[in-house]
């Protein structure tokens, strides 16, 4: 009689318990139209709204451009803050800005390159032959950052013999292919470690598909000294001073060098011959010049710290090896450079394919009396030291190193029909046959 009353309590609070549940899914009718559930709790910032980190912060004004606090257009903003200012402070802000645009490429480069790297990984079941798939860290992406990679047996053999550079990590090598000799003694008297058990699709992924020739060298890369101005320089001897500056501690050295053809006419005065190059963004061409330089007996080649191409791989493969054979300078403010030179006694020579075209009538009026012809060059180059000036194939060279310049010379065209369509040669073309005339 107990079991069943307490079995019979037990159904009912079930049961009671069951209605309230059903009770709450459904909703209480006394609940408004629309509402959900009941919550299980009230929040007391219910009324205030969502809760946020915001109210515990410090107050702060809605973010402004500039140019909107003070009422201008972006355009009379800038116009206002760099409209006067000096040459000077233009060219510093120019190497800024360029700075950092080659900052920002290197990052989308570095980002770019390490996502690919998982496209590039394949499962080794999937490996031509079974073969699993390599891991070293030079296959992972970019390989090293801090290291550059010369391809091309001329390039690499001219980079182990010179010894310009500041270290040398690796040869790597094809599976396929043999060390060429005159590589494989250098590297053996440097003791460099060899890698030689590689894909051509590896040495593909590491060049950027460049053509490698079974031989890539993983080095510092070439930094060239900044050169502050072209020195005194005395024809009888056949000898030149060059101004270097060392960043790092702020100070100069004087070098002396000797002028690179002199050793073939060893009893004639000779003075030297360089090239400076402007704004010139090809690689290809900084390789082809330093090669035709080096070939027809220039002696140094002076590139601008920015606004130009990489002294890289592709040039040094441009190069044939000539970048790490010939004398390479960099400079920072080319118009100072230029005018440094110049009170030492260097000739300024600037290419121009129009050296009369100019916008401004006045600016014309001038380089106009600069020009001179190329069969005037020997004897200009007997009787002073030559900084021959190339610029790019599109907008040349700028008009205030023309004006700055002692002399323009100009390839004249011998074509009279079509020569609106072919109106100008190649950079590095133009450079080989300037010299050539130089040294005729």
């Amino acid at each position: 009689m107990v079991a069943s009353e307490h079995r019979g309590r037990q159904k009912a609070i079930r049961a009671g318990m069951l209605k309230i549940y059903i009770r709450a899914l459904s909703g209480s009718a006394t609940r408004a139209k629309g509402q959900g559930p009941k919550p299980a709790f009230r929040s007391r910032y219910e009324k205030e709204g969502p809760v946020s980190l915001a109210k515990s912060l410090a107050a702060r004004k809605d973010d402004q451009k500039p140019w909107e606090e003070v009422g201008l257009t972006k355009d009379e903003y800038f116009m206002r803050k760099y409209g006067n200012i000096s040459e000077e402070r233009r060219e510093a802000l120019q190497r800024k800005v360029e700075r950092q645009r080659r900052a920002r490429n290197m990052r989308k480069e570095h980002t770019k390159d390490q996502r690919e790297d998982f496209k590039v990984q394949k499962d080794p079941k999937k490996e031509p032959n079974n073969e699993p798939a390599r891991v070293e860290s030079w296959d992972r992406g970019i390989g090293n950052p801090l290291s550059e990679y010369l391809y091309g047996t001329h390039a690499v053999f001219a980079a182990l013999s010179a010894r310009r550079r500041e270290s040398f990590s690796k040869l790597l090598v094809q599976s396929s292919r043999v060390i060429p000799g005159d590589v494989a003694k250098v590297a053996k008297e440097l003791g460099l470690k060899v890698e030689q058990q590689l894909s051509k699709r590896e040495l593909n992924h590491l060049t950027n598909n460049g053509v490698h020739n079974g031989v890539i060298l993983e080095t510092k890369p070439l930094v060239p000294p900044l050169l502050g101005a072209l020195g005194d320089c005395d024809g009888s001897d056949a000898t030149y001073e060059v101004s270097t500056i060392n960043e790092l501690y702020g100070t100069t050295a004087q070098v002396q060098r000797a002028v690179a053809r002199a050793a073939a006419a060893p009893a004639e005065p000779a003075f030297p011959l360089g090239i400076y190059v402007d704004s010139i963004t090809d690689p290809q061409n900084i390789g082809a010049i330093a090669r035709s330089a080096f070939y027809l007996g220039a002696d140094f080649l002076i590139v601008p710290s920015h606004n130009t191409a990489k002294i890289g791989p592709v040039a040094a493969k441009a190069a044939a090896g000539a970048l790490d054979l010939l004398d390479l300078y960099q400079v920072d403010n080319p118009l100072h450079f230029i005018d440094a030179s110049s009170r030492h006694g260097w000739s300024i020579v600037s290419s121009d394919a129009s050296p009369h075209v100019h916008p401004n009538r006045k600016i014309a009026s001038t380089l106009a009396t600069k020009a001179i012809e190329v069969g005037e060059l020997p004897s200009i180059l007997r009787s002073s030291p030559v900084l021959l000036v190339m610029g790019s194939e599109g907008d040349g060279i700028r008009a205030n190193i023309k004006l700055k310049s002692d002399y323009i010379v100009s390839l004249h065209q011998q074509r009279a029909i079509h020569n609106h369509i072919v109106d100008s040669l190649n950079v590095s073309v133009a450079s080989a046959l300037l010299l050539s005339k130089c040294l005729n």
